[in-house]
């Protein structure tokens, strides 16, 4: 019996790669670094910039890390017009909303995602959001999705979890949920 549907956002029902990317590429230029978003889509997407910011600046330290991801997240709507909703992952949750709670399970952060959702006008749609900032442990970590299930009151091993970074499928697959990857033509 599935009691809950919990889908990630970015890349599984929201395409966001190149705002993201772009958005970040801004943030890192603007303290010194030099990544394309091509380059940040290959290679970190999906990732918590705790990961991935040391890589990239490693000579900077965690308090340089921070500001960069703050000012990311402060100009993140400025590049919301590069993104755009996966219909049929979209029709999917509506349709399942029918028999079942639905929760969007993600690494981006509260504000990220509540602007993204007002933006594309799907503000109270799900059941629960859990985002990077809910947790201690952010994807790969089973955390966000044991929240989840925890917020809705139902058993994760009877949870679809819908995925497309090998990062949110670690995440799911360690909570235990049943996973659906997700794959878009580009």
């Amino acid at each position: 019996m599935i009691e809950a549907i919990l889908s990630d956002m970015d890349g599984t029902l929201i395409d966001t790669e190149k705002a993201n990317a772009s958005a970040y590429c801004y943030a890192i230029a603007q303290y010194g670094g030099e990544i394309t978003p091509e380059d940040f889509q290959h290679n970190y997407a999906g990732m918590s910039w705790k990961r991935f910011l040391p890589q990239i600046l490693p000579d900077a330290d965690s308090e340089m890390h921070k500001a960069v991801a703050e000012l990311k997240k402060s100009k993140y709507a400025d590049f919301f017009s590069l993104t755009s909703v996966y219909q049929d992952v979209l029709d999917f949750l509506t349709h399942s909303k029918q028999f079942a709670p639905v929760g969007l399970v993600t690494t981006a952060s509260r504000q990220a995602v509540e602007e993204l959702l007002r933006y594309h006008q799907l503000e109270g749609f799900f059941d629960v959001i859990i985002s990077g900032d809910d947790v201690v442990n952010a994807k790969p970590h089973a955390e966000p999705y044991l929240a989840a299930a925890n917020m809705l009151g139902v058993n994760i091993a009877n949870c679809i979890a819908l995925e497309d970074s090998q990062v949110g499928i670690d995440s799911a697959t360690s909570a235990r949920a049943n996973v659906f990857i997700v794959k878009h033509e580009k």
